[in-house]
């Protein structure tokens, strides 16, 4: 899968980067609850609706951008794993297939090329951190 490409297109169709304008564009429900204070986020799928939930008692803001573009990298590029968002105390990259496909997703997302140009003045890092993309992520653009 070009998630790179997928992701041009997806900025392309909603004239955004935008992770929650895209999933509403999309017309993704999406909902804000307790996920038992161990998952960040998660994405399932039920009877044809694509649902993102977020779990902003226990998420970090600085992470609420990469965790919902996360969450809906699933959406868009493997939508019917019914998947969870790592676990709060690991943090880092997995080696699940959807799991790096949504890393990977969500990290070109929220650094796409357009953004990258339009700050070229700034680190790819500092960009990243400013964006609530790990470090550990970073990589994935290269």
């Amino acid at each position: 899968m070009d998630v790179k490409a997928k992701v041009n297109q997806l900025i392309k169709r909603c004239g955004t980067d935008n992770p929650v304008a895209i999933a509403k564009e999309l017309g993704i429900k999406v909902m804000y609850a307790p996920l038992g204070g161990r998952k960040y986020g998660n994405y399932i799928k039920y009877k044809r609706v694509k649902t993102i939930i977020i779990d902003k008692e226990i998420l970090p803001p600085h992470l609420f951008r990469f965790v919902f573009a996360h969450e809906l990298g699933h959406a868009v590029c493997t939508p019917n794993e019914n998947t969870q968002w790592l676990d709060q105390n690991t943090l880092g990259v997995n080696s699940s297939r959807v799991e790096y496909i949504a890393n990977q997703f969500a990290t070109e997302l929220l650094l796409n090329d357009r953004y990258l140009q339009d700050h070229s003045t700034s680190t790819i890092y500092s960009l990243a951190d400013r964006q609530g993309v790990p470090e550990s992520f970073v990589g994935f653009k290269y």
